[in-house]
């Protein structure tokens, strides 16, 4: 089939900088839900290894763009939303081949027909494979929608004699309807990831982080003091990825669907004033001149949520942390755990007095 050189209407979409929270929440579904890394058997194929990464507006925008020219675009439906798998087109020829028992290609060129047909086949049996849902339908015709979200999906697949790249993109509705329909695991009720909700970051020098004693407080500098009585500011973390949200006195912890600008300057905190002289670390510190070499990152943690197969739709309503929250927190570096404390507000600022610190 002699190809046809067609004009793709580009989406206009964000710059990742400004994705909402409903599009951290679905970074957070596909991360639970599609595994990082796997390896697939498939009749004619053989063993695929498949990686997956998330990929900002930049480095999706080429791909769209070029997706007449030099990929092969298969157009998908879920429900009343929409997505795109967008392949390599040497990719595409090469599992077709592979499928045929042809040697691998040395120019990757358009596919025939019978060869679109050939790869659409093989698209199915590995979306089945990747456990997507039967509600994943192949859309009609070649055409990229223009509703598409400022990120997707990179997938990375390598196989004998074969190795390449491909785009799954689509709307945040897309991506949370596809997760939310998935069918029961082989194991209903088993943890598919632990999320854990942050209150706080800040940066400590390591020097003056070794001489931090029990009793001693340290100030998160430019972190407002919070109060008992609302609702807090946190962030859901999994690995890399993180979604805005509000943590509530009865422990549960609502995903936002937008990245919220609620100034809370002036408030009444409620919770203890620390003068703590000599004993607090004070905002000098976190001001001091820093290196990374030198300095380490401290992050106030007020627990963490397994997710469970049973629990995906929770993600678009409410987690929780706990039967109820207290003002005790986990203080972690990097992913290590380190002390633990108790909120206090020092001024207007947020801090933790360290009331036991863990071994190593």
């Amino acid at each position: 089939m002699d190809e046809v050189t067609k004009s793709v209407e580009v989406p206009q979409c964000e710059p990742a900088s400004a994705a909402s929270g409903r599009l951290a929440r679905s970074r957070l579904l596909t991360r639970i839900c599609l595994p990082r890394k796997m390896k697939l058997s498939l009749p004619g194929l053989g063993v695929l290894v498949v990686e997956t990464s998330f990929l900002g507006y930049e480095a999706a925008l080429p791909w769209i763009r070029d997706s007449v020219r030099s990929c092969e675009l298969i157009p998908l439906e879920c429900g009343a939303s929409s997505g795109a798998l967008v392949v390599e087109r040497g990719l595409a020829l090469g599992l077709v081949n592979a499928v045929l028992g042809h040697p691998m290609p040395v120019v990757a060129r358009c596919l025939s027909r019978i060869e679109r047909g050939i790869f659409e086949g093989a698209i199915v049996a590995l979306l089945s494979r990747l456990a997507f849902p039967p509600a994943i339908r192949l859309g009609a015709g070649e055409e990229l929608g223009t509703d598409l979200p400022p990120f997707s999906v990179g997938i990375a697949v390598e196989m004998r004699g074969l190795a390449g790249q491909a785009r799954l993109c689509g709307t945040s509705e897309f991506f949370e309807r596809v997760w939310t329909t998935l069918g029961a695991a082989p194991e209903p009720g088993q943890v598919l990831a632990t999320l854990r909700v942050e209150l706080a970051q800040t940066r400590l020098l390591r020097s003056e982080l070794d001489a931090v004693s029990v009793g001693d407080a340290i100030v998160f500098e430019k972190v407002a003091a919070v109060s008992p009585s609302e609702s807090w500011p946190v962030q859901v973390r999994l690995g890399d990825i993180v979604a805005p949200a509000r943590a509530y006195p009865d422990g549960a912890v609502c995903i936002e669907d937008s990245v919220a600008g609620e100034s809370r300057e002036g408030t009444e905190t409620g919770v203890e004033e620390s003068e703590a002289s000599g004993a607090c670390l004070s905002a000098e510190l976190a001001t001091a001149p820093i290196q990374a070499s030198s300095s380490v990152e401290i992050t106030a943690e007020i627990g963490s949520i397994p997710v469970r197969d049973g629990d995906r739709a929770t993600l678009l309503r409410r987690l929780r942390a706990g039967s109820e929250r207290t003002h005790r927190v986990h203080l972690r570096i990097d992913h290590s755990p380190w002390a633990d404390g108790e909120i206090l507000a020092i001024g207007d600022e947020f801090g933790v007095r360290v009331t036991r610190k863990l071994a190593g």
